[in-house]
């Protein structure tokens, strides 16, 4: 009987290998922000030109103004409608309360009337 090594072969394991980058490409660090661009490459804003003056956009302003108006218009009426409302309603609620003292009135009468009737 032969007795060998009875231990295991060593077993392949992945092992993570971290890859080497090129001395151009660093990695950002975890609790740095990433780079601001730089002025020269920041494009203006589509309203003003190279030179800083307005040349397009103006289009858009005044379209936006007009509908501002518009929306303004709109509200005034809307305003103007429900104040004449509420003065329709405040003149009919007068009248009902004055209907309803009316009634209360008429009412105590007619009990006292039947109570003097009944004694």
């Amino acid at each position: 009987v032969v007795k060998g090594n009875m231990s295991a072969s060593p077993s392949p394991v992945p092992v993570a290998v971290e890859p080497k980058l090129p001395p151009t490409v660093t990695k950002p660090k975890a609790n740095q922000p990433p780079p601001r661009p730089t002025p020269a490459s920041t494009k203006p804003p589509s309203a003003f030109d190279s030179k800083g003056g307005e040349t397009v956009g103006l289009g858009k302003v005044f379209y936006f103004l007009d509908q501002m108006k518009q929306e303004v218009t709109e509200a005034d009426r809307t305003i103007k409608t429900m104040h004449a409302e509420a003065k329709h309603l405040k003149e009919r609620n007068k009248q009902l309360e004055a209907k309803v003292r009316d009634m209360e009135k008429k009412w105590s009468d007619e009990k006292s009337s039947r109570e003097a009737a009944e004694t």
